[in-house]
């Protein structure tokens, strides 16, 4: 049976969410940078926090329980 995006099921919930090939978009930035077009640089502190959220994730994955970020 084919199982339909978006659909509710007992545990699970999936979404259609599109997603771009990564490495396509890498180039296309890399391409914009040297036309002077783009401005995609990720600073140290959106690093860092994105770090912190993936590891709040993990925490959450492994404890089954809410990580909450301050």
């Amino acid at each position: 049976m084919d199982n339909p995006r978006g659909v509710v099921w007992p545990d699970v919930t999936r979404f259609a969410i599109s997603k771009r090939e990564p490495l396509r978009v890498e180039q296309e930035h890399f391409r914009d940078a040297l036309n002077g077009d783009g401005n995609h640089i990720v600073s140290m502190a959106e690093g860092v926090h994105t770090l912190t959220v993936v590891e709040a994730v993990l925490e959450s994955a492994a404890t089954g329980r809410t990580v909450t970020l301050g």
